[in-house]
């Protein structure tokens, strides 16, 4: 639920035709549902990976990460703005975009992006923030700016403090990845 209690997310299990398709991308997304619960309108979004409320309801950010890649991205919908269409955040064809966290205390979003191979193994992450006011998206971490013997891997916790001054996130020796 949002925190307005405004809105239901509903996040389905993945589809028998994709299953059958026997698809080796252990990172697909499945169909998101988001649903009015005053008006009872509902929104479907195919190969929703990730999704979040930012904690005054205004936005439904997400991440897709659908069959062919073509259309894997970070996206958001604003939530006071009817017919909620979807806005690109920031996209790229075999990336993985991952560990959604809303600065509440900003309004900004913070998120990995990792190229994605063709065996649907990722590389290196780097740390992404967008502001919701501006529109502006800036890396904040490149995986080259790790330190030798690091990994900064889509597997990820992405925390920000409640003022909104730092962002947490992990890294892994290299040995383990």
């Amino acid at each position: 639920f949002s925190n307005d209690g405004r809105w239901l997310m509903i996040k389905h299990h993945q589809s028998k035709e994709v299953v059958d398709k026997k698809n080796k991308n252990n990172f697909l997304g499945t169909e998101l549902v988001f649903r009015n619960l005053e008006s009872g309108q509902e929104y479907s979004i195919p190969f929703v990976k990730e999704a979040v409320f930012d904690s005054t309801s205004s936005y439904l950010a997400y991440s897709v990460v659908d069959t062919s890649g073509s259309d894997n991205g970070i996206y958001y919908r604003d939530l006071s703005d009817a017919p909620f269409n979807q806005q690109a955040i920031a996209s790229s064809e075999d990336e993985l975009f991952a560990n959604l966290s809303w600065d509440d205390h900003n309004r900004r979003l913070a998120f990995t992006q990792a190229a994605m191979d063709t065996t649907f193994e990722t590389e290196d992450a780097e740390v992404r923030i967008w502001n919701s006011s501006s529109g502006d998206t800036e890396t904040l971490i490149e995986s080259s700016e790790i330190t030798d013997g690091w990994a900064l891997r889509s597997n990820n916790n992405l925390e920000w403090t409640d003022d909104g001054e730092r962002l947490f996130f992990g890294m892994m020796s290299r040995d383990m990845v």
